[in-house]
């Protein structure tokens, strides 16, 4: 994969995951929508973008949740939608170890070896899943499904973890930490016999944060105690709070403070 585009084409099932995704995002604030001008550039206020690439990530996460794996074809069309070039695409693509460029079962278990997680018995862990399913990396209960080690899950605070993703019309997943290796097989079975059922992941904010609600916290003050997607729930517990009094202040007062 170089600067060109390859004879490879996209399935109609990669497009539709390309199209499904970027429809939703340029419909957002913000978003990248436009109109396509006759040199093939997306055209917005009269001004040609030479490039959507900003949404390049969304775009392989898209691919990669629908078929479960980024073909050379996806990667063509999602090069030619974004004005992207195509060893652009595959640097990325090739870069982050959840995406994987060649063929793979739609169900996949991450288990994290990082450090984190080898203080916490990540050895251990794959040791027991590798003599419960086989080796990492191979193919088992009738190719359906697979499991293999990687990097950092961000879920350090709960080693050993592990990350189950079911590809899909409709992708799913389960956060298994900390996991055991009982854990790892009876989701991976479930997933495969298309019983997985249930949110990705349970915030337990006292294996997160144990420390949680003690009065002196400032960073982790809030943890457990309000929906990190919510701003009126960041507003109701003190948010913005030093932001008002910054602006009451005024620019020479918070010069002081901060000196």
């Amino acid at each position: 994969m170089d600067l060109h585009l390859t004879a490879a084409k996209a399935s109609a099932e990669e497009q539709a995951a390309i199209e499904a995704v970027l429809k939703k995002l340029e419909s957002e604030p913000g978003g990248a929508s436009g109109q396509m001008a006759t040199n093939g550039h997306v055209a917005s206020n009269g001004l040609p973008l030479h490039s959507k690439r900003h949404l390049l990530l969304p775009v392989l996460h898209a691919i990669q949740e629908r078929i479960g794996w980024i073909s050379p074809g996806a990667l063509n069309y999602a090069s030619l939608r974004l004005s992207v070039p195509p060893a652009e695409a595959h640097g990325v693509a090739s870069f982050y170890e959840m995406f994987s460029l060649t063929p793979r079962p739609p169900v996949a278990a991450h288990v994290c070896d990082d450090i984190a997680c080898l203080t916490r018995g990540a050895e251990a862990l794959c040791a027991e899943v590798e003599r419960k399913l086989g080796s990492a990396g191979k193919p088992f209960l009738g190719g359906k499904a697979i499991w293999q080690r990687g990097s950092c899950l961000g879920l350090c605070e709960r080693a050993p973890a592990a990350l189950i993703t079911v590809a899909g019309e409709t992708s799913q997943g389960r956060v298994l930490a900390p996991g055991t290796a009982q854990d790892v097989s009876s989701a991976i079975t479930e997933a495969a016999n298309g019983k997985l059922s249930g949110p990705i992941d349970t915030l337990n904010a006292r294996v997160s944060a144990p420390q949680a609600e003690q009065a002196q916290l400032r960073l982790l003050r809030r943890v457990g105690q309000v929906d990190a997607a919510s701003l009126d729930g960041y507003r109701r517990l003190g948010g913005y709070d030093a932001l008002r009094k910054a602006f009451e202040l005024g620019p020479e007062r918070v010069i002081q403070e901060v000196i």
